[in-house]
């Protein structure tokens, strides 16, 4: 039974901390920016004392009623006062998609993680898995833009990337290859397993070639 190994690409507790607070916050807004004008509606009902108590009772003759109740017979048949907010009520909707920004940057900070079984390697979104046989797909390295953190502030940095693709696969496994040299020769030894020195499989070679090279050196190796 091969051991999985845990990459460094899986997010760090910390910044686990950090999404999670930051959805949260969308979450937290977008109900109160929902909820809020629902709430204000029915409080105006109440006020007007159009709500509750008349629900149901438009049309019944106001002799069959107790006095208190008898201004009910003067509202819409059709059982909505015409009290509250109205239409504007709706406007609160508008929040809704916040809130499901925030559930989806929880989910993905929560979920996201990044591992190599054996040679098949996994990366796991907020609600896919993307998986490649290192051993049998199409590797390269690549750079590719990517929005990171430079002592707590965001930059747009070329990172390099590992890429891999399955033959029956529609989408590639994409890595960022900001690594511990340990997992950088993982990656390298999984992608060298069982390959020919010729062919597709040479360049698969010296993809491994180009890790191990920035394991043993990271200072000075730049992919």
């Amino acid at each position: 039974m091969t051991e999985k190994l845990r990459l460094s690409a899986t997010p760090s507790l910390a910044a686990r901390v950090i999404g999670v607070i930051a959805g949260l916050i969308f979450v937290v807004v977008g109900t109160a920016f929902a909820a809020l004008p629902l709430i204000a509606d029915g409080w105006l009902r109440d006020l007007t004392g159009q709500g509750g108590s008349c629900d149901g009772l438009q049309g019944i003759p106001p002799d069959a009623l107790p006095p208190e109740l008898r201004d009910c017979v003067n509202l819409p048949s059709a059982g909505v006062p015409d009290s509250g907010l109205g239409p504007i009520r709706f406007v609160g909707l508008i929040g809704l998609p916040f809130a499901l920004i925030g559930l989806y940057l929880i989910v993905r900070v929560l979920r996201s993680a990044a591992w190599l079984d054996g040679t098949r390697l996994h990366l796991r979104y907020a609600f896919t898995t993307r998986r490649a046989d290192l051993s049998t797909a199409e590797v390269s390295i690549d750079l590719i833009t990517r929005r990171t953190t430079d002592d707590g502030h965001p930059v747009i940095r070329q990172v390099p990337t590992l890429i891999a693709k399955d033959p029956d696969a529609a989408t590639p496994v994409r890595l960022p290859l900001r690594l511990p040299v340990g997992e950088l020769r993982a990656l390298a030894g999984a992608i060298a397993t069982a390959r020919a020195s010729e062919g597709r499989d040479a360049d698969a070679r010296r993809v491994a070639d180009q890790l191990r090279a920035a394991a043993d050196n990271p200072l000075a190796h730049n992919f």
